[in-house]
């Protein structure tokens, strides 16, 4: 928030849509559940052909934007780096607890 209070700002996801979109896109990652529906709201307020560049990607926050940024950085298209950004959900493999009934 503008405060430094967790929680999502409008205005500052959509300011960061614009900086972030240089013509070939924008990848949106989210960690909050409000996170996502005020991302969803930012694109529903976009204009023209940006609507169709910027894209929410269901993703692990970190990783995922690693993944992303890396992907950007080389070359890829938004395509690419929406798909860089998805491979991050498997990439930790198996490992860790999936399910509080396989505590015991």
């Amino acid at each position: 928030m503008e405060d430094g209070s967790v929680g999502t700002s409008f205005d500052r996801i959509s300011d960061a849509i614009q900086a972030a979109d240089s013509g070939d896109g924008a990848v949106l990652l989210y960690d909050l559940g409000s996170g996502y529906l005020t991302a969803e709201t930012a694109v529903e307020f976009l204009e023209g052909e940006q609507v169709d560049r910027v894209v929410i990607v269901d993703a692990p926050f970190v990783l995922g934007a690693v993944s992303a940024s890396i992907a950007a950085n080389v070359g890829l298209d938004l395509r690419g780096v929406v798909g860089a950004a998805l491979e991050a959900r498997t990439a930790n493999g198996p490992g860790g607890v999936r399910s509080v009934d396989e505590l015991g």
